[in-house]
This record gives C-alpha cells, structure tokens and sequence, in this order.
C-alpha cells in the first residue's frame, strides 16, 4: 500500500524547512511526501496531468524561496530547487 501524507504534516514540513533550511531531513520528508501524494501510482512524472506537475511545481518551489529568504545560501534549499525543477 503506498504511502499517505496528511495536508497538515506536509504543512509542518514546510514551516520547518522555512525555519531551519538546514534540516536535510525535512526537505527529504517533503519529496517522499510529495511523490507519495502525487503519484502513488508509480507513472512517470512526464505522463502525468501538466497541470498536476505545474501545480506541485510551483508549491515546492514556493516553499524553498520562503527557506532561501531566510538563509540564502541553504545548499538543502538550493538542491530541493534543483530536485523540484530536474523531477516536475
């Protein structure tokens, strides 16, 4: 069975990527979650809805510019921007 992520858990994550950019875990929490919650069907990214891939997309990437505001030169931030671009 795949793995659920509730709205509030991925909400927390973000509040704790914002305040400590640094924790490599919650960025890590944060693409299982998104993956998870996103295609729990294992399809390739590039098959799935434009809209879905824009929409995942534009959030992941709102909630590492609230974390580069904070601390720019987060590598964890930076690299979850690159992962967000490379994968959706």
């Amino acid at each position: 069975a795949a793995k659920s992520y509730l709205d509030k858990q991925i909400a927390l994550s973000a509040k704790l990527c914002e305040l400590n950019p640094e924790a490599a875990t919650s960025w890590n929490y944060r693409k299982r979650a998104t993956l998870a919650n996103h295609n729990s069907e294992n399809t390739p990214i590039g098959e799935l809805p434009a809209d879905l891939r824009v929409s995942v997309a534009e959030a992941e990437l709102t909630v590492s510019e609230a974390a580069l505001k904070r601390n720019p030169k987060s590598y964890c931030a930076w690299y979850h921007r690159r992962w967000v671009l490379d994968t959706w």
